[in-house]
């Protein structure tokens, strides 16, 4: 069978990311919003009796174990779609028919269908049957994981490995501003407590949903007739598989150009990247947790001492979404280049993160709780931008099929973890008060910042591009 000599180019994205990521990033932001209605229905039904207590609380943790178990098999599903078929003649027939590859038709169909999956649980939102909204939240967990896992993939077959993680500020920039109006649309609508509000807000998540569909495939159509880039010339050639040559595929997991020293160096020493992937999924899910933490102790710590209602509180958590929206595409901007940019990036997150708590310690200052979690805002996306690149590089250098799984670890550790939070809030709280327990976390912001230095020592540099 004939061998590929160079890497054959990705003719149905040349000169066309512009529209391609505008589309994905529609997605992010309709699934976003649609997922955050419910962190306010479905208490607030609770609390008025329209829903019983349980009903709460299993709405609230259905979605997150949902989300886990789904963005691992649409990871693994991805991955195996695009390893089917990576012979140079099978490559040139399904380009030929389709001009895409097969793992990019996959990833559309997951991210389509993840999205109705969503729109049609937010629907059930408004019932005031408790199996109906716990069914609901299960859809949306699915639907949920499903696109998003999928659109991280489709942005990684577009985007060669230097630009990854400035198309992931961008998509977690869409997320950020879908939870930012998600949470107040759904409060402004309910607030009064009407059945017809519950029903109003679910139906204007399930609007969104839609409207982000039609805005999908206009936007791919666009990119279909047109040709706006925002990739320098240099990129527009990217690799559609990898060559069955040894020489080859060293330089190229997964579509994903590497340089020939990384890869050799990634490729000879698997136990040192399973290591590094453990350890930054460990971190992942660590970060998850304080993260969490942070949204449960805040809202009762406030109420107490600085005599705020839960919205009140509420409404501070919300300087952390405005400050990650904010932070995203400057981040996914300074990430661009080698690999060794997004880990020096990762590591910066970390040691954000430990003025952040401190800053929130201070008992008694509302401006300097305020301002530590504008810098938390910040610390997230710090970390979980670069987080990407940084997954599909050790995922990569270990198997070819890298972005589902990289996709889903990054998804699944993080989300675990934020589900673990509030159980440490309660912990901590109840027996530090709020302000040591802030402190503490603090110090664990400063391990996990040791523990990224150790991890990425040889590359905490910043590399000249």
């Amino acid at each position: 069978m004939a061998k590929l000599s160079e890497p054959a180019s990705v003719p149905w994205m040349q000169g066309k990311t512009l529209p391609l990521l505008l589309s994905y990033c529609a997605v992010k932001l309709a699934v976003s919003f649609a997922v955050s209605e419910a962190f306010v229905l479905v208490p607030l039904q609770a609390a008025r009796g329209v829903l019983p207590e349980w009903a709460s609380v299993a709405g609230l943790t259905a979605q997150p174990l949902a989300y886990v178990i789904a963005s691992a098999l649409a990871g693994w599903f991805l991955d195996e779609c695009s390893d089917a078929g990576t012979t140079a003649s099978d490559a040139a027939a399904a380009t030929a028919q389709t001009d895409r590859p097969a793992s990019v038709r996959s990833a559309r169909y997951f991210l389509v269908g993840g999205l109705v999956l969503t729109g049609l649980g937010t629907l059930g939102l408004a019932s005031t049957e408790a199996l109906t909204v716990v069914t609901a939240r299960v859809l949306q967990g699915i639907g949920a994981a499903g696109a998003e896992v999928a659109a991280m993939v489709l942005v990684a077959e577009v985007f060669p490995s230097e630009r990854l993680a400035f198309a992931e500020g961008w998509l977690e920039t869409a997320t950020g501003l879908g939870y930012a109006l998600g949470i107040p649309a759904a409060g402004l609508m309910y607030g009064s407590g009407d059945p017809a509000g519950a029903a109003a807000a679910a139906q204007s998540g399930a609007s969104v949903c839609a409207m982000a569909l039609v805005a999908f495939y206009c936007l791919q159509g666009i990119s279909r007739s047109f040709c706006i880039s925002i990739l320098p010339e240099s990129s527009m050639g990217l690799p559609l598989i990898a060559s069955e040559s040894a020489d080859e595929s060293s330089r190229c997991v997964h579509g994903l150009p590497q340089a020939d020293s990384e890869a050799r160096r990634t490729k000879n020493d698997p136990q040192t990247s399973y290591g590094k992937l453990a350890t930054v999924a460990s971190l992942i899910f660590a970060f998850g947790t304080l993260m969490g933490a942070v949204y449960a102790s805040l809202i009762v710590a406030d109420e107490s001492a600085y005599n705020l209602s839960p919205a009140g509180g509420g409404g501070l958590l919300m300087l952390i979404a405005v400050s990650y929206t904010v932070s995203c595409p400057l981040v996914g901007q300074a990430c661009e280049g080698p690999i060794e940019i997004s880990s020096l990036c990762f590591t910066l997150g970390l040691f954000a993160g430990i003025p952040a708590y401190g800053l929130m310690s201070t008992t008694g200052s509302l401006i300097c709780q305020a301002l530590g979690l504008l810098l938390l805002g910040a610390s997230e996306a710090m970390v979980l931008i670069p987080a990407y690149p940084v997954l599909v590089h050790l995922v990569g250098g270990l198997e070819s099929g890298a972005t589902g799984r990289a996709s889903a670890l990054l998804n699944t550790s993080y989300l675990a973890g934020e589900s673990v939070g509030p159980e440490l809030a309660l912990f901590l709280v109840g027996r530090l008060g709020f302000s040591a327990a802030m402190a503490v976390q603090a110090v664990a912001m400063a391990l996990m910042a040791g523990t990224a230095v150790l991890t990425f020592k040889p590359d905490l540099r910043w590399p000249v591009r």
